[in-house]
């Protein structure tokens, strides 16, 4: 029972415990000892051993099983699958953390911003609290950066903008966590779960970037012409429902692909296209008063 307890308090307390300066030491210790890498190691999660992303650690343990590959990726053959689960008679989130034993990695270079693409199904109003931080070779943080990632049906981008105490991205070691949390309940709710699929470094972003935005768009349709399934990517400007549709030459509505309550974002979603006719379609995109076209060739 102690130790129980005593894992419940850490894995509750992890983004706590990782800026703590009392564990600055034990971080560049480990950190040193790793390879540098000029982006994040797996971050697409394709490789997996024994159960659990490489170069990730999970809470993973014997019929406990928070993380998973799954097949609905938004880019390649695997994305990495995290889920509340019922432990010891309680709801509980184990967090998803980068390199071995949730200390970090090594990398070459200190980003601007760290971004990724995610779903979230959410019960009882949790999110998803994700946490960046990065130190140098002594052990000192130079930098970190926080988000929260609420509920979506489709994928959509997520960005961690890093702020850094110089002011100029620096720093050799990243630690990033990912964390299921509420709130308002201070529980986990059975029924939540997070995809998460395609990290990066990139540039710094933000809400008032896409706010900023005259309307809401259509970025892409990929491939075009399509024969099995296309994958749609469009921007959100202001918060509100938001339908994506697909209609033929005359005008009727063949799918619905999006019908949902969305915040302002840029967002991935897949329509199968294997079961229409060839020919020419029209993906229309509403959000508020806003609406885009763009053409889309399904063929056989």
């Amino acid at each position: 029972m102690i130790m129980f307890n005593f894992t419940l308090y850490f894995f509750q307390n992890l983004n706590n415990f990782i800026m703590k300066k009392h564990l600055l030491s034990l971080v560049s210790l480990i950190v040193l000892s790793l390879l540098t890498k000029a982006q994040i190691d797996n971050a697409s999660f394709e490789n997996w051993t024994a159960g659990n992303p490489d170069g990730w650690t999970t809470g993973n343990a014997g019929p406990y099983l928070f993380c998973s590959e799954s097949n609905n990726a938004h880019d390649g053959s695997l994305a990495v699958f995290d889920k509340v689960v019922n432990f010891f008679g309680n709801e509980f989130a184990s967090p998803l953390c980068y390199g071995a034993l949730c200390m970090g990695a090594g990398t070459a270079t200190a980003p601007q911003a760290i971004h990724g693409w995610y779903m979230l199904t959410s019960a009882g109003n949790d999110y998803v609290y994700v946490t960046g931080a990065m130190f140098d070779n002594s052990g000192a943080g130079t930098g970190g950066g926080i988000t929260t990632l609420t509920a979506s049906n489709v994928y959509k981008e997520f960005v961690v903008n890093m702020y850094y105490t110089s002011g100029v991205p620096n720093g050799d070691s990243l630690l990033l966590d990912f964390l299921i949390a509420n709130d308002t309940a201070g529980a986990w709710h059975n029924g939540t779960s997070y995809t998460l699929d395609d990290l990066s470094f990139g540039a710094l972003s933000g809400v008032s970037t896409l706010t900023a935005q005259s309307s809401t768009a259509l970025e892409s349709i990929s491939p075009n012409p399509s024969f099995q399934t296309a994958q749609i990517i469009y921007t959100v400007a202001s918060e509100g429902e938001t339908i994506l549709n697909l209609y033929d030459v005359s005008g009727h509505l063949v799918k619905n692909i999006v019908n949902e309550h969305q915040g302002p974002g840029r967002y991935k979603s897949f329509v199968d296209v294997s079961d229409m006719s060839q020919g020419i379609y029209f993906c229309k995109l509403i959000n508020g008063t806003s609406c885009d076209i763009l053409k889309l060739d399904v063929q056989r």
